[in-house]
């Protein structure tokens, strides 16, 4: 089988189990225009502060086990499988319990805290009802992943998608529930899959706890929740310490812009990262190093164009949509100072997203750590800088800490990718692509016809032309071989297809 035809299988393969993954942050894109339409930046900044506390949470709760029990399933007798899901199950449970009373308890405390008022106690209350719901959820949508029920992991992503949608669209513009109407029907929705999907894979597990399976898992579990808060204090962090200095209104303000950014997690880091490792590491066994690197070298040239091209997209057209929301559908005013820092914090994403490659690169020399090590020192600089500029200037700084750590993460990687496993790409045809965008944004960023929707036609038609046409001619990113290929599918595509009539 032919390098393209596993990306195709594995492409097939993400579609299935990646829409779980995908709908909800893809839900929360989606219902955007309704956030900032009936959500004050205030609002908006104590949910966003909310879910921070709830990821933190789920971080140290879980101690690991999750990423554990998918390295240990199969190589656990099939008999002890219903017993080793049943001990996941239960620490899960009693984890979610176990935060939700914490939670409970200290409801008008937390409120307190983050919010310098105990008015939200009951929305604090809610968030941690709704952390018992949902934590525990992964792992029966894992085992349906695991034992390839395709049918099933489909069917109860879907449920919850659609449930969760429509209960916000009642629950927020309906009955005008504002912040507890967003939590009310996340616990809803969640609460009916989390039932149905515990009583459809009940056969997969049995109630239980077994201490020997739960040391193995917490030993291999740990080291997961290091490189996971170093993740958090890098990506969602700057939410608390701006809300500690500035307060909720900033946060939703930056948060919003930090929305639109979120699309290279939907379209492209989420699709990479799941059907990438099931190609990826089984060729680097059965092909030879350099064979290896080649095919890493051409995964980033692709991903660097689809990178560049999303990044057009999104810093182009995002200053048209928020004055589209806010203008032509009564969005909020204040949500027109996001415009200014969505194509900065889409940089991070971007970074992100094209460093990727090189963390299977370190994987592949069985050396991870050093990727684990430079989020960490990413982290501390993103907090350190956090710190120091969001005092002096607020959301603008929050904006430069993001940019500069995830430039120290990026530049760290490729620093000890070079030195275990250096795949070949070209520095000179790089740096032209960035040239290029940079020139494409900054020639039409400005450009502006009196109507918002012809700004975003424009902006995305001529950006996205602009920018193809200097990369196929000019970056060099691309090889004439790749480049006849790319042709001969695109025609092969368009070729109008031979009916064949026949005759009874």
């Amino acid at each position: 089988m032919s390098s393209f035809q596993l990306i195709k299988k594995e492409i097939k393969h993400f579609f299935i189990y990646g829409l779980g993954n995908i709908s909800q942050s893809a839900l929360n894109f989606l219902l955007l225009p309704v956030y900032i339409g009936y959500f004050s930046p205030s609002q908006f900044g104590i949910l966003s502060v909310l879910m921070a506390i709830i990821n933190f949470s789920a971080m140290f709760a879980s101690s690991g086990i999750m990423s554990a029990m998918q390295r240990v399933y199969f190589g656990v007798p099939e008999t002890d499988r219903r017993s080793l899901l049943g001990t996941c199950i239960t620490w899960y449970v009693v984890m979610g319990v176990f935060v939700c009373a914490g939670i409970g308890v200290f409801s008008t405390h937390l409120s307190t805290a983050l919010f310098q008022k105990s008015d939200y106690a009951p929305e604090v209350l809610l968030i941690g009802i709704f952390f018992a719901v949902s934590f525990p959820l992964d792992i029966p949508l894992n085992v349906l992943r695991l034992e390839k029920k395709s049918g099933s992991y489909v069917f109860f992503s879907i449920l919850r998608f659609v449930l969760d949608f429509s209960l916000k669209i009642i629950l927020i513009i309906v009955l005008k529930r504002g912040v507890r109407g967003f939590i009310e029907s996340s616990i809803i929705s969640v609460s009916v899959v989390f039932i149905s999907i515990f009583i459809y894979t009940r056969n997969f597990w049995r109630p239980s706890f077994k201490p020997e399976f739960f040391r193995q898992l917490i030993r291999l579990g740990l080291p997961f929740v290091f490189s996971g808060v170093a993740m958090w204090a890098l990506s969602i962090s700057d939410r608390l310490i701006l809300n500690f200095f500035v307060g909720q209104s900033a946060v939703g303000v930056y948060d919003v812009g930090s929305k639109f950014s979120q699309l290279f997690n939907i379209l492209l880091l989420m699709p990479f990262s799941l059907f990438l490792p099931a190609f990826i590491l089984p060729y680097a066994e059965k092909h030879s190093a350099e064979d290896t690197k080649k095919l890493l070298s051409f995964i980033y040239s692709i991903q660097l164009i689809l990178g560049s091209l999303l990044f057009i997209v999104i810093s182009l057209g995002a200053k048209d949509l928020i004055n589209i929301f806010v203008h032509d559908f009564n969005s909020k005013h204040d949500y027109l100072k996001s415009i200014d820092f969505v194509p900065a914090l889409t940089i991070p994403a971007f970074l992100y997203f094209l460093m990727s490659i090189n963390g299977y690169a370190l994987l592949i020399v069985k050396k991870p750590e050093w990727n684990s090590m430079s989020a960490i020192i990413a982290a501390i600089v993103s907090v350190g800088c956090n710190f120091i500029f969001i005092p002096l200037l607020g959301v603008i700084g929050a904006v430069i800490s993001a940019v500069v750590s995830y430039l120290v993460y990026f530049v760290l990687l490729n620093v000890f990718v070079h030195k275990y496993y250096q795949f070949s790409y070209n520095v000179k045809n790089t740096s032209l692509t960035f040239v290029f965008l940079a020139v494409v944004f900054f020639a039409l960023y400005f450009v502006s016809f009196g109507n918002n929707w012809i700004n975003l036609l424009f902006h995305e038609v001529t950006g996205i032309i602009a920018f193809t046409f200097a990369i196929w001619f000019f970056s060099g990113i691309l090889t004439p071989d790749q480049k006849r290929r790319i042709i001969s599918k695109a025609k092969s595509f368009f070729k109008p297809r031979a009916v064949d009539v026949t005759h009874s």
